[in-house]
């Protein structure tokens, strides 16, 4: 019911099962988005040997992810979006983990940020292109809104997450929490 009033979205039956797990899957993966992000600028911050060699990484993260997103869209298009959204989430844990273990080397770092940023480009068309599926006759306009409600709160608490274990055990197990979070989000 909480959802449902947070939301706006009204559903009866299987269909509300399958809008409770959609949503939650999609916090769950944009808060983990959003921390990921985060841990890999304040983990490269302090790796980076400078300003400009930080934001040269950042700036490439951001092109990949602007030259894949359309191409990883096409993916979800032609293939199961079910198994290419596990494939996302198995992927990106993997590339996490990796980044855990190899945080003391910036550049295996950002070796695994750009191969886990495939793997995220992959996440949200797929998901975003189930709905009408999988939920069939909803309103969808008011199913995407209710996505980005999802994304804007994943963006606030993922960040905050991050802070909080960055203080508290640090920054390397923010990454290795984002991990898990792909993990829960598949």
């Amino acid at each position: 019911m909480f959802l449902e009033k947070l939301t706006g979205v009204r559903l009866s039956g299987a269909d509300r099962g399958v809008w409770h797990r959609l949503m939650a899957t999609r916090f769950i993966a944009e808060t983990g988005d959003a921390a990921g992000f985060t841990a890999l600028v304040l983990l490269l911050s302090r790796a980076a040997d400078s300003a400009a060699e930080l934001s040269t990484m950042l700036a490439a993260l951001v092109v990949i992810d602007a030259v894949v997103t359309p191409l990883c869209g096409s993916v979800g298009d032609r293939f199961d979006r079910q198994h290419v959204m596990l494939l996302s989430c198995a992927g990106g844990a993997a590339c996490y983990a990796g980044m855990f273990f190899a945080a003391g080397t910036a550049w295996m770092v950002f070796a695994l940020a750009c191969v886990s940023t495939v793997f995220e480009s992959l996440y949200f068309p797929a998901s975003n292109a189930a709905l009408p599926r999988l939920l069939p006759g909803a309103n969808l306009g008011s199913l995407f809104a209710a996505f980005a409600q999802a994304g804007t709160a994943g963006g606030l608490l993922g960040p905050a997450l991050v802070a909080g274990l960055s203080l508290a055990i640090g920054v390397e197990w923010a990454l290795l929490a984002n991990a898990l979070s792909f993990v829960l989000a598949g």
